[in-house]
């Protein structure tokens, strides 16, 4: 276990895996088993509107909680609590026979799995590194989804609405609390880090770098944009799927084994994203184009299963965008880190709007086709816009914050008039408002050797005291 908190990517891929197991996999349940007493109309209301809706009402609770209470809800106890909590509503769910109860008790555990997303993209967002974000996220789902799909295929599907598989999620819900007592407390705010002084963790910890944090207001414009982007990729996605569904070549389609496809799309693309967050934006708006081919060209096609694959292959490339792209704001400033499970919130959001409109507005296949289309236009344009906003942002941003951290302006400067090592810390020291006494007591050495280290150092800087050599350190950010 030690290796796992010297690893936080392997760390948080196996809390997502598991924890997405448990909780994806109880939905799959709980959707056969309202067949038994709902319409198959009914029970995509109950899943696909009713649940995402409490889902997406989950993550901006605990969004709201990091905001107003980041003392609290920065912490792991409260997720392994709620992890807690939730797990007997999950049992009651799948072992009460009947309806309705299935339905009070699958609100109320949809509601907390909307706040363990929450919970642990926040942590993707603080604790994986830049480079690995897409394949973290991507592999921790992908194994997730499998482990769904190979447990369908136990007794032909007769496990998954088993009695006895609820032992096996109550054993993932365990799995999950034990991975989260090696995991770290989320990281607060700049203007909240004071009050946890006394709790803070190391920096190894932590891969985001404080002291090269953009400011919050540069960042603003970009969340804006993307929850613009976001909401209309949604849409198309969400939209494109449910025409394609509604095809007569979708009735019969294996709905399990798409999840083992979906899995390979989420790999590639959390590959594909970390080379390049710019190709990854691409290709996932080339990807939404699929449901939109297939609903124009499959009409009246077979293979329903096999084209219903390739849509969910398809599928990961918006599930791992729409996560890195807001975990990635969250890279840039700790502010911003709430906001990890915004993506998923408006597509969760956009789900439920999409099943509503499907199922209670009277228009054509071609209408819906040509609309959706249309609103596909519209975000192509807006995302092209996006990211020829986002260079020239960035190129600006190069020329009015600081591009250097502390130590990297004190190593440049200590280079370019030659100081040495012992030098370069002196000068730090001094820096920092520190008097002889203390920096000789910082270093072991006596107040004639650093008077003389300082002597050295005005020389080379062509300064003739302290505060003008500190001033010339300024000048050089």
């Amino acid at each position: 276990m030690k290796k796992l908190k010297e690893n936080p990517t392997l760390l948080y891929i196996l809390i997502i895996a598991a924890c997405f197991f448990y909780t994806g996999s109880a939905y799959m349940s709980q959707m056969y088993l309202l067949t038994d007493y709902y319409s198959d109309e009914a029970v995509d209301i109950i899943t696909s509107a009713l649940n995402y809706g409490l889902q997406a009402l989950g993550m901006l609770l605990f969004m709201l909680g990091m905001k107003k209470l980041p003392s609290l809800f920065r912490k792991k106890q409260p997720f392994i609590a709620i992890l807690a909590t939730g797990t007997p509503f999950m049992a009651g769910m799948l072992l009460i026979k009947n309806g309705l109860a299935m339905c009070i008790l699958g609100s109320v555990f949809n509601l907390f799995i909307g706040i363990y997303f929450g919970y642990y993209l926040t942590m993707l967002a603080a604790f994986v590194d830049e480079k690995r974000l897409g394949f973290a996220y991507g592999i921790s789902y992908a194994v997730a989804t499998v482990g769904t799909y190979a447990i369908s295929l136990i007794g032909d599907s007769s496990f998954l609405v088993s009695e006895a598989v609820v032992v096996l999620y109550i054993i993932f819900a365990l799995l999950t609390i034990a991975l989260l007592m090696y995991s770290e407390d989320i990281p607060v705010e700049a203007e909240d880090k004071k009050s946890f002084d006394n709790e803070s963790k190391s920096v190894e910890a932590n891969p985001i770098n404080e002291e090269n944090e953009v400011n919050p207001k540069n960042l603003f414009p970009t969340l804006k944009w993307l929850i613009i982007i976001v909401f209309l990729m949604a849409f198309v996605s969400s939209a494109g799927s449910g025409l394609y569904l509604a095809l007569p070549a979708s009735s019969d389609v294996n709905f399990t084994l798409t999840r083992a496809f979906y899995a390979i799309g989420l790999i590639v693309t959390g590959i594909i994203i970390d080379r390049s967050r710019q190709l990854g934006g691409l290709l996932t708006l080339a990807s939404l184009t699929y449901p939109l081919i297939a609903t124009s060209l499959l009409s009246n096609g077979e293979n329903g299963t096999l084209a219903l694959c390739i849509s969910y292959m398809f599928l990961g490339f918006f599930a791992v965008y729409r996560v890195v792209a807001f975990a990635d704001l969250g890279k840039k400033n700790k502010a911003f880190l709430p906001a990890a499970g915004l993506g998923l919130m408006i597509a969760r959001f956009v789900d439920v709007i999409i099943t509503i409109l499907l199922f209670y507005v009277d228009m054509s296949q071609n209408t819906k086709l040509i609309s959706t289309a249309l609103i596909y236009s519209l975000t192509l344009v807006l995302f092209i816009l996006f990211l020829l906003k986002e260079h020239s942002g960035f190129k600006h941003e190069i020329a009015s914050e600081p591009a250097l951290s502390k130590e990297a302006l004190l190593a440049r400067f200590s280079e370019k008039y030659g100081l040495t090592a012992r030098e370069q810390e002196i000068l730090s020291c001094i820096d920092a408002g520190k008097n002889d006494s203390e920096i000789a007591e910082q270093f072991f050495i006596s107040k004639s050797t650093v008077r003389f280290h300082i002597s050295n150092l005005m020389k080379k800087t062509g300064c003739t005291s302290r505060v003008e050599v500190v001033r010339k350190l300024a000048q050089e950010q």
